[in-house]
């Protein structure tokens, strides 16, 4: 017997659902219904809540029964975004011109896990490249946004973030974790205070291996170049890496594993947006005011992270 169902969904402008059209393709199992309606159910909400990556760091929409990402909006009824993907309209999928090795380095990493190759890319409306079970998508732009290792995600954290730290003078604070097939990604940043800021964590399940937040702009009588105790302190209570990007574009390390001095090193990169006012300490000249305005989580948190501070 073929017990396959379909659905077919009418919304309202608000994206509320409704109708609902139900076709049983085995007529024999309509006076099962109501109990495979709500073991469904069930299952749907289990599957939601555990693959598609929403946590108490994502925004519910009351009035839509929406997910606010970032860069977009979620149905968690359907697994689909409610706008397209803004890498498609951005260009970002697209090789470029194979010029230099740099350009040819891009064109074999291209966003989304192949760019416009990656024939699910064209799909503008999939989330985590229609397979929810192994990619997460966390802010919308990209299917898992994933780096080979923790090091290059700290570094694409720096280099997308630094800027926002900087024109905002608030720290930003993420947490980098490893995804089922070993990859590595990291959590929408958390928007903190001049001060201070509680990193973002990621959904529950998924194993944290290091947090990272931002010192800000460049504050006089303030040693902002380096980790403060209260960093060091944090960072030895949950036994993991803690990454720092300082307004001078700097990307610093410490890891409370490694005994002495050696717990402290720099990870060499130059294309970390720097505060100007940071004088002969500056690492480069690329200007915070240069940069777009990225996707955060707002000040405040009902998690029970610790909070970095200065």
């Amino acid at each position: 017997m073929n017990s396959l169902k379909s659905y077919n969904f009418s919304t309202s402008p608000l994206s509320q659902p409704t109708r609902k059209l139900r076709r049983l393709e085995n007529p024999t199992l309509r006076s099962r219904e109501p109990k495979v309606r709500r073991l469904s159910e069930v299952y749907r909400r289990n599957l939601i809540k555990k693959y598609s990556g929403i946590s108490e760091v994502k925004e519910l929409d009351a009035e839509t029964g929406l997910y606010y990402y970032g860069a977009r909006y979620l149905d968690p009824r359907t697994s689909r975004w409610l706008s397209g993907d803004p890498a498609i309209y951005e260009g970002d999928y697209l090789p470029s011109a194979p010029i230099n090795d740099e350009a040819r380095k891009r064109n074999q990493n291209l966003p989304g896990m192949g760019g416009i190759f990656n024939h699910v890319n064209m799909h503008v409306y999939h989330y985590g490249g229609n397979n929810p079970v192994k990619y997460v998508d966390p802010d919308g732009r990209a299917a898992g946004d994933e780096f080979a290792t923790i090091e290059e995600a700290a570094i694409d954290f720096a280099v997308t973030y630094n800027d926002d730290s900087i024109r905002d003078r608030r720290e930003y604070g993420s947490t980098i974790y490893r995804l089922p097939n070993g990859s590595y990604t990291y959590t929408i940043p958390r928007r903190g205070r001049f001060d201070r800021v509680t990193p973002s964590r990621p959904p529950r399940g998924y194993r944290v291996v290091a947090t990272i937040h931002t010192h800000g702009a460049y504050v006089r009588n303030y040693d902002g170049e380096n980790f403060s105790v209260k960093d060091r302190d944090s960072a030895r209570r949950e036994n993991i890496p803690s990454y720092l990007v300082t307004p001078s574009g700097r990307l610093r390390v410490y890891d409370p594993r490694i005994s002495g001095s050696l717990a402290y090193y720099d990870i060499e990169t130059y294309d970390i947006p720097s505060d100007p006012n940071t004088g002969s300490r500056r690492v480069n000249n690329i200007d915070p005011g240069d940069g777009a305005d990225d996707p955060f989580i707002g000040i405040g948190s009902r998690s029970r992270s610790r909070s970095i501070s200065r």
